[in-house]
């Protein structure tokens, strides 16, 4: 797959690979994936691609919660949370 930025008009370069998808189902985290993330490098646009078969985590599995605490303390990984809805964007 070669994602392609709509809006530039290029193709998008792989920036992460390997990165942790915590997939949200409202408030509450539901599955972890590893999936890689892509960047536009005309206006650095990112976009989640190339996930894995299937999620290494989910919600009722043992030390599910303890895996999500540990992905949040974490500094040096990246880790992106996925929601069913959009969500608004934060301003810092």
């Amino acid at each position: 797959m070669r994602p392609v930025c709509v809006q530039c008009q290029c193709e998008m370069r792989c920036s992460k690979t390997g990165a942790t998808i915590v997939v949200m189902s409202g408030d509450e985290p539901y599955q972890i994936w590893q999936a890689d993330i892509f960047q536009c490098p005309g206006c650095g646009f990112e976009a989640v691609t190339g996930w894995a078969g299937k999620p290494f985590k989910y919600r009722h599995e043992e030390n599910f919660q303890q895996a999500v605490e540990g992905y949040r303390r974490q500094k040096c990984e990246r880790v992106e949370y996925v929601y069913e809805k959009p969500t608004p964007k934060k301003t810092a």
